[in-house]
């Protein structure tokens, strides 16, 4: 599994990024000074759509409170194979390419 360094901006961050691409799935650890599951793991999983335009992918957030990075690794909630319902019983959620152009203003963060 692939380890590179990571943060987030905003109010939680995350540090520590083991991921698998080939599983499709990354764990995350709440950085210390989050407002909730401080130094606890978080683990995404993810999937590609296919026939499903504009979405191109979706992801779950499976578990985020483990107390070790293998703890999240365990988790096998997520079901790929019916994203609508396959996220603990809830769909996963859609993604999409940005418009061309498209900036991230501070109006909405």
């Amino acid at each position: 599994m692939n380890r590179p360094r990571g943060s987030s901006q905003g109010a939680a961050a995350c540090k520590d990024i083991p991921w698998d691409a080939v599983a499709q799935f990354v764990i995350l650890q709440n950085h210390d000074s989050n407002p909730g599951e401080a130094g606890l793991w978080t683990r995404i999983d993810w999937v590609d759509l296919a026939d499903m335009a504009p979405w191109t992918w979706a992801f779950c957030m499976s578990l985020y409170d483990a107390a070790s990075a293998d703890a999240a690794e365990a988790v096998t909630v997520a079901d790929r194979s019916v994203p609508r319902t396959g996220c603990n019983g809830f769909p996963f959620s859609r993604m999409k390419a940005a418009p061309l152009g498209y900036t991230f203003d501070e109006e909405h963060q």
